[in-house]
């Protein structure tokens, strides 16, 4: 099978690209109503533009609705059989590890779930919510239940 086959590229590229700390969230722009296109809020992002100009060095990983770029990398929307078709388990399994540290953040926060507050102290919230966390991840904030430790 396809997966089979990308067994040591996956391998490769998690070893290659593996996080400084699983489940850290790195960046965050709590700015954006949840009307806003993900696009949109990645091209006018901080984060974009360090990319760009290459103050960051490295690239990221964008579903399909993204415009392929040299920072960004979206899946082969056909893959052909072979590397692209590995590199899309690869970029999927990636993706998949992101999703599930936005899940830990909103299972260890639950309040993110519904907020009812206006949009400036939600994004105050969502930030706060996301220092704690990581602060929980690395052991450092007392109280934090060693189970959500060990997910990592």
């Amino acid at each position: 099978t396809t997966s089979q086959n990308c067994n040591s590229y996956v391998s490769f590229i998690a070893l290659s690209r593996s996080y400084v700390m699983p489940h850290v969230i790195t960046n965050v722009d709590a700015k954006w109503p949840g009307s806003v296109h993900d696009s949109r809020i990645y091209r006018e992002s901080t984060l974009s533009n360090r990319l760009e100009c290459g103050e960051i060095d490295g690239f990221l990983l964008g579903e399909k609705g993204y415009p392929c770029k040299p920072t960004l990398m979206t899946p082969y929307p056909e893959p052909e059989p072979g590397p692209q078709q590995c590199f899309n388990v690869a970029h999927c399994r990636t993706r998949a590890r992101v999703e599930m540290t936005i899940g830990l953040l909103k299972t260890r926060f639950q309040c993110l779930r519904h907020l009812r507050v206006t949009p400036e102290k939600a994004c105050d919230i969502i930030v706060a919510c996301v220092v704690l966390h990581n602060g929980g991840i690395g052991g450092s904030v007392v109280g934090f239940s060693p189970i959500m430790r060990k997910a990592r």
